[in-house]
């Protein structure tokens, strides 16, 4: 190796003229694409450490080290049906530039994202491959590899593309996320922080009404997957509501069937209790929310989406309250008599 003075956060063309100078023949290629969201959305999900283990199926990740900028990794990564041990060194060289290295068999793999804005909402992301090797004889093995590697950015791709588009697709609605540049790696393990900035949108006030009988064993979603939305599961003697927008960092709640009294975040495992519990025993109650009323009568339940909730402070934006519990609405609840009056009305 070079006897020149290391550079502490070598980009990939400074690594690969250095490891030329030691004899290492190199070959790069090139993928990308392109999504709806902002740059700070791809380094985020470049540099998220919790997410590899809910979101990656077809690798295993052990952290060895987390900094603020760095990490590396022991890896199990299945290639061509094998399960690949590999050392991973992860760092970040610029604001919108990482790099990753690693070694297979007699190869030194580097790799070099980059993202750039290209629009509004679209950002496209960069991924350099460079295989490099001494041996002539290996080097003949270089197309395997890449077919491997090519293949294996798909998969990542494929698993990674949704939770960029995903808080693109809130920035589109007005959603804002507490969060600086550079990422900080440390910071993502906290996934107990809410980083989502609901917007103060007005919302038209919607009444939902579900007779039990119809519903029972049914999970209804209410809405869209944002702060006002509800996902209503109907169980035995039991209906439990849930929020749909995950505050930590965006990601739809939504399940197919509910389990049991708590769901969790599919790209974190943060897991949120039911908003209210009613007991269908027949006795009349209502809850009362930051941004819905529910009232069951009996025989079905009618949840009113306010049109005008009480007001959220700028400090409390950010805080997740659509998640909070509802609270059982008093006698003397003015909201809770007039959405009672409403229930009454319908059939």
């Amino acid at each position: 190796m070079s006897n020149d003075q290391p550079n502490t956060t070598p980009d990939l063309n400074n690594l690969v003229s250095r490891l030329q100078r030691s004899g290492y023949k190199f070959s790069s290629f090139e993928l990308s694409c392109e999504d709806p969201c902002d740059p700070i959305d791809v380094e985020w999900n470049y540099k998220d450490m919790v997410h590899v283990s809910f979101v990656h199926s077809h690798m295993s990740r052990e952290f060895t080290f987390i900094g603020e900028n760095s990490y590396t990794t022991l890896d199990l990564q299945r290639v061509l049906g094998l399960d690949i041990p590999q050392s991973t060194s992860f760092y970040t060289t610029e604001d919108n530039a990482l790099i990753a290295h690693t070694s297979l068999f007699l190869f030194i793999i580097i790799v070099e994202v980059r993202f750039e804005s290209v629009g509004e909402l679209l950002t496209r992301t960069t991924t350099r491959y460079s295989l490099g090797s001494k041996t002539p004889l290996i080097r003949l093995l270089s197309p395997i590899l890449r077919f491997a590697l090519k293949r294996n950015w798909r998969r990542f791709t494929a698993d990674d593309r949704p939770l960029r588009q995903r808080r693109g697709l809130l920035r589109s609605k007005g959603f804002q996320f507490d969060e600086t540049r550079p990422v900080n790696l440390r910071e993502t393990l906290n996934i107990s922080k809410n980083h989502v900035i609901a917007p103060k949108s007005e919302q038209q006030e919607i009444s939902n009404h579900f007779k039990i009988s119809e519903f029972a064993g049914k999970t209804v979603h209410i809405g869209d997957s944002d702060h006002f939305g509800l996902q209503v599961c109907f169980k035995d003697n039991q209906i439990l509501i849930f929020p749909r927008l995950c505050p930590h960092m965006g990601s739809s709640l939504d399940q197919d069937s509910c389990d049991g009294h708590a769901i969790p975040c599919p790209w974190h495992g943060r897991k949120f209790k039911a908003l209210c519990s009613i007991k269908t025993d027949g006795q009349s109650k209502t809850f009362i929310g930051p941004l819905h009323i529910c009232v069951y009568d009996g025989a079905a339940i009618h949840i009113t989406t306010l049109s005008d909730p009480a007001p959220i402070s700028d400090s409390a934006a950010n805080s997740g309250y659509w998640t909070e519990p509802w609270r059982p609405a008093a006698q003397n609840d003015t909201d809770a008599d007039e959405l009672t009056g409403i229930a009454q009305q319908i059939d």
